[in-house]
């Protein structure tokens, strides 16, 4: 009786350790799902346009966006598209982006790329892109921007705008102003 006890007990540890094999096995494969692996790895980022400010001297406009990643992981390999009027400067704080692209083209916007190989959790960047005030009224058909009185954007802008911010596992929507608010700056 006793060997039999025995062949039984070890039945039951056979079954329970397939048992237990068995869904290790399933849950490798469950987790090696691309879509599984892309819900686990999501990142989580914004762009925001926050206003345009002008400077009595010099005569220049800024233009103020906040990059973020607000995922809990490591936005890789992230590449943002920038549009410039051709007389523009721009200052990322802190200076982390690379230009990679120049289009440097003879129109009245030039098309930018920049890269970075890591925005991190919770990594922040300010994007501030200065422009010659008359120049961006004429560029983007305004006829002016008076202090705090909102206006509608320009159905066609050639000016100064983030076109898109993408990285490794996907697109990222950029929110632009709908008015245009000229503040003063801080």
């Amino acid at each position: 009786m006793g060997e039999k006890k025995k062949k039984k007990k070890k039945r039951i540890t056979i079954s329970i350790r397939s048992v237990i094999l068995t869904v290790i096995a399933f849950g490798q494969l469950f987790f090696t799902i691309p879509v599984v692996i892309k819900y686990f790895e999501r990142v989580e980022m914004e762009v925001v346009e926050h206003d345009i400010s002008k400077f009595e001297h010099p005569n220049k406009i800024r233009t103020f966006y906040t990059i973020k990643n607000i995922g809990k992981n490591t936005a890789k390999n992230v590449e943002l598209h920038l549009r410039v009027l051709k007389n523009d400067t721009y200052l990322f704080d802190p200076k982390i982006f690379t230009l990679v692209e120049d289009d440097k083209s003879d129109g009245v916007a030039r098309n930018l790329i920049f890269k970075r190989d890591e925005l991190v959790e919770n990594e922040t960047v300010d994007l501030y892109i200065f422009s010659i005030f008359d120049e961006y009224l004429e560029l983007n058909s305004l006829d002016t921007l008076v202090y705090n009185k909102p206006i509608e954007r320009p159905k066609q802008s050639y000016g100064p705008h983030i076109t898109g911010l993408k990285h490794s596992t996907g697109k990222v929507s950029v929110k632009h102003l709908s008015k245009l608010t000229l503040r003063k700056p801080y």
